[in-house]
């Protein structure tokens, strides 16, 4: 049985390098899974975690290969559905070398993964799993976020964990203001909740990440960690707050590292025996948010998405190269009591 079940959206990325005419390099295309779920699946997977991806793809070209791409990362996906109703969707991501800005397009109107429903969440697939992580992108329609809350009902039901990484991108939705709403609905049910900076501010009342990490904790997930590209990330639980500063790299492309990052703080956290019945020490916290900025560091060394993503081997020997895990807390760990 799988350790995570990861659901929503999975999609087709292709990447692409601009010039500085806004034009595209045909011969610098990636081909690559894409979409934040499937991409914190693949990320997880790599890092030796069992993992099961379920949402709904089209009955074409795209969605088969994405299955099979899937399959290759040994990722359950016996719970994939299929439509000929929509197409899988496409994301062109056009990747400029010079300053590593993205330009992000996404072909979806609507894209497969929009219609999935309830008869497609499985309570099968929860029994026995331990964490179950979703989105927002699927969150367009309102069959999907019917499904939504149906694996939600058999998250709780069996005991997972409930992660969430919004993901937020306002553009596939017909109002800002709507997909700041159905994502704060979602957040009381979450244990683990997964912003970045921007999606902090967005979705509270407050101007600095301390402020709006505290505002959304209290909203109800156990562990709230706002990412920056800066300065690692923060995190704040009901009894601890702190920074946990990034690693130094040479940044290519940090496109997708924000899953990078989940699928290894996702993966550590559970290798720590993390569980709702069992507590989450600070030291086993504090390790996890440096497992995952790790993962992301690595993930930013490389241009593509989840082609960049590193397997469990490449972390630890990042870290051993790096510093000494058992010297990570007192060097990186600024906590306040």
């Amino acid at each position: 049985m799988p350790s995570i079940i990861s659901f929503g959206e999975a999609l087709i990325d292709l990447y692409f390098e601009s010039t500085p005419d806004k034009c595209i390099d045909p011969s610098s295309q990636i081909f690559q899974v894409g979409g934040s779920p499937a991409n914190v699946a693949i990320a997880a997977a790599r890092l030796n975690v069992s993992t099961a991806f379920v949402g709904k793809l089209g009955a074409d070209h795209f969605g088969f290969t994405i299955k099979q791409l899937l399959d290759a990362e040994k990722i359950n996906t016996h719970h994939i559905t299929f439509t000929d109703q929509a197409k899988t969707a496409i994301a062109f991501v056009m990747f400029n070398p010079l300053d590593g800005s993205v330009v992000f397009h996404v072909w979806r109107d609507p894209g497969a993964d929009q219609l999935i429903n309830e008869l497609d969440v499985p309570e099968s697939v929860f029994q026995g799993a331990r964490l179950f992580h979703f989105g927002s992108l699927s969150l367009t329609n309102e069959n999907a976020i019917q499904a939504t809350n149906k694996a939600i009902e058999f998250a709780k039901k069996y005991g997972l964990i409930i992660s969430m990484d919004p993901n937020l991108r306002p553009d596939c939705f017909s109002e800002k203001s709507s997909v700041v709403e159905k994502v704060l609905n979602f957040i009381p049910s979450c244990t683990i909740l997964k912003v970045n900076e921007q999606e902090a501010k967005l979705l509270s009342n407050s101007k600095t990440i301390e402020t709006s990490a505290s505002e959304l904790q209290q909203q109800g997930p156990q562990i709230v960690v706002v990412t920056t590209e800066a300065k690692g990330c923060y995190f704040q639980t009901s009894k601890t707050k702190g920074w946990i500063a990034g690693f130094e790299t040479d940044s290519k492309d940090a496109f997708g590292a924000g899953d990078a990052f989940m699928g290894g703080f996702l993966a550590s956290l559970l290798q720590n025996g993390y569980s709702i019945e069992t507590s989450l020490t600070d030291e086993a916290l504090h390790h996890s948010l440096v497992y995952a900025n790790a993962v992301a560091a690595l993930a930013v060394s490389k241009v593509g998405t989840t082609a960049s993503y590193p397997y469990e081997h490449d972390v630890n020997v990042y870290l051993e190269k790096t510093i000494k895990l058992d010297n990570v807390l007192k060097e990186r760990v600024k906590q306040w009591q």
